[in-house]
């Protein structure tokens, strides 16, 4: 009986062995995965938008930060100094997404001259115009 008993232990830590990596395997394909769209966006932005100052303020930021964190993890040995990296990496991402935002050409109006925009709008109808279009008078 002792030997169905260890024989059915080692199936159980095997299995549950198979289970940890499957779970790490899950995550470190996820965090790959972040980590090149991540990078990807980074690179994007900085084609597109180069001549911004606040990326490359941003970018130095996160470089000096991630040598810092580098060093100071080095000299002291404190794991504690290793999450500067990744808050270097999250402020550069946020500077890209705000230089993107404010770039962007989506919500920017078109070219309108507010003085023909204002004249010829109605104020007391639902989108005609001031020149007669829909203003029919009412029969009684």
């Amino acid at each position: 009986m002792s030997s169905e008993k260890s024989k059915n232990r080692y199936s159980n830590e095997t299995q549950l062995m198979g289970g940890f990596v499957a779970i790490f395997l899950t995550v470190a394909l996820v965090a790959a995965y972040v980590a090149w769209k991540v990078s990807f966006f980074i690179v994007l932005t900085f084609i597109r938008y180069y001549k911004q100052r606040a990326l490359w303020i941003a970018l130095a930021g996160a470089v000096i930060a991630s040598s810092a964190g580098v060093v100071l993890f080095k000299l002291t040995t404190l794991n504690a100094f290793l999450l500067v990296i990744p808050l270097g990496v999250t402020a550069l991402l946020i500077t890209c997404l705000t230089v993107q935002l404010s770039c962007s050409e989506s919500l920017i109006r078109e070219n309108v001259n507010l003085f023909s925009d204002v004249l010829n709008t109605s104020w007391w109808s639902d989108g005609a115009s001031k020149k007669g279009v829909g203003l029919e008078p009412e029969a009684a």
